[in-house]
């Protein structure tokens, strides 16, 4: 589609989707272009084919505890720390970043396995004392490195979500020093970096790799939505 798509095209195409037997999920790529009503756009889908969870209906079901679909994200970082047998319950989270996609559901996941949730976000007071409370730490702000030892508590369990390009040689050295992979940025013209500082591997109990941690997980939990998605539409009254 253009970019300069008109709202109602928008949904004009979603309608189409929804009442296409052969589809059985959907997922409006974020974010849209300027003028294009991203509320409007979603609130179009069909909730049994929201593989994204960002339809109003499958975000209440998510916050009651009863989700039909997670978020892909969240739902990938919640299969790491199960996988790696990190401690939910309990346990004192905070998460840096309060987006619809992933801090909103991260909360709602996290209480309902009974961890303790902080969210921060950019009005929070002394951020870096609220992080360093934190067993589990979810940062998802969208900032190359901003995060660094400073933020995190020895040992505590740190979840990266972010992914960003680094385009300017001084700021590429300035986070990565003497290990700054010169090769591969002459080559792209730019280096692959997190939200974290990479210093935080020195004292965070385990920490999610930029690029490999939860982007793959991401894509692995919408496949799994949407294969449930058809498996929920195949079933009478699903």
């Amino acid at each position: 589609m253009p970019e300069n798509i008109s709202t109602e095209d928008v949904i004009g195409c979603i309608d189409e989707l929804n009442t296409n037997e052969g589809v059985d999920g959907i997922l409006v790529q974020l974010p849209l272009p300027t003028g294009v009503d991203t509320d409007a756009v979603l609130d179009t889908i069909d909730p049994r084919k929201d593989v994204d969870g960002l339809h109003p209906h499958n975000v209440g079901l998510l916050v009651q505890g009863r989700p039909r679909f997670v978020p892909a994200t969240p739902g990938g970082i919640m299969q790491m720390l199960d996988r790696r047998g990190i401690e939910i319950e309990g346990a004192n989270a905070v998460i840096i970043g309060r987006s619809e996609i992933v801090g909103k559901p991260m909360a709602s996941l996290l209480m309902h396995r009974n961890a303790t949730v902080t969210v921060c976000h950019s009005r929070t007071r002394d951020l870096q004392a609220v992080c360093r409370s934190a067993d589990i730490l979810v940062v998802a702000i969208g900032r190359d490195a901003m995060v660094t030892k400073d933020f995190v508590k020895s040992g505590a369990t740190v979840i990266d979500v972010g992914i960003n390009r680094v385009a300017e040689r001084d700021r590429v050295e300035e986070i990565f020093g003497e290990h700054s992979d010169w090769e591969k940025f002459n080559q792209r013209g730019y280096i692959v970096v997190g939200d974290v500082h990479p210093e935080v591997q020195e004292i965070a109990g385990a920490l999610t790799p930029v690029p490999g941690g939860v982007g793959p997980l991401t894509i692995g939990m919408l496949m799994s939505n949407t294969l449930e998605a058809a498996r929920l539409r195949a079933t009478p009254g699903g």
